[in-house]
């Protein structure tokens, strides 16, 4: 599999912070219609990427088929329809220097694709980044979404506590790669830190005090410039792309 090409791919791709209105509303509406069973307006069975050519060589693109490492169920998350089955399927460019791996990209659906095993509202996102705003970790963020989620279905449609554990790990990596997919502007930054953007799972609540350390400045100070900013937001970038599309850690649980 073209690792490199896929993740050089995937880097061009960036998300509005606002999400449009129309789109949210569209997820709902959906939501509805799969609810109540309508043919028409439900939620698609079978995502497929789009594409017919190789967004890098252009060449024709193969047919659809599974993630080369996806070998159990998939899910669609929304507020509606929590955990509802679906099959998510890639293309691979037949190209052998080339060989780019083209997923399912459906941000106009109001989904963010996460390893081609989860397809997470951006609504859900959107509340967990508030969350997080809040000072509540990501982690117990996402784990209380699913266990609320979890007790809303009948006994015989709930996960078992691997697949729920599989899933709270999902979205945790979706989670930063979505906000370092998102667009935002630099002129928020204060004194290097940036605005609405997160690199850990903690808080000023849980943060611990480094007044034991014992920090020589003069031996820890190098020559060298800083890394410019816009290149360490690529280097963030590159490894959660990566995270979201190849690493799926945790599969025994399935």
């Amino acid at each position: 599999m073209g690792r490199t090409s896929t993740v050089a791919m995937n880097m061009n791709r960036v998300l509005p912070y606002d999400i449009p209105n129309d789109i949210l509303k569209q997820e709902r509406k959906m939501d509805v219609t799969t609810i109540l069973a309508l043919k028409e307006g439900s939620w698609p069975t079978i995502f497929v990427p789009e594409e017919t050519l190789c967004n890098l060589c252009k060449a024709a693109l193969g047919s659809a088929r599974n993630h080369p490492r996806a070998n159990s169920k998939c899910y669609l998350l929304t507020n509606g329809n929590p955990y509802h089955p679906v099959e998510i399927k890639v293309k691979v460019c037949p190209n052998k220097v080339c060989k780019a791996m083209h997923q399912v990209w459906p941000i106009k659906l109001d989904l963010f694709n996460i390893c081609d095993k989860a397809l997470v509202a951006l609504e859900v996102l959107l509340e967990l980044r508030e969350l997080f705003n809040k000072g509540v970790p990501i982690s117990s963020a996402i784990e209380a979404k699913l266990t609320a989620w979890t007790k809303r279905l009948d006994k015989a449609q709930q996960l078992s506590f691997g697949q729920q554990k599989y899933l709270q790990h999902l979205l945790y990596n979706g989670f930063y790669c979505w906000e370092i997919m998102t667009e935002r502007s630099m002129n928020n930054g204060i004194c290097g830190i940036i605005g609405q953007f997160y690199l850990g799972d903690g808080n000023q609540k849980n943060c611990c005090s480094l007044k034991g350390v014992n920090h020589n400045v003069k031996e820890h100070t190098s020559k060298e410039s800083p890394v410019p900013l816009e290149s360490f937001l690529d280097l963030v970038k590159k490894d959660w792309i990566e995270r979201i599309t190849f690493r799926m850690q945790l599969m025994f649980l399935l």
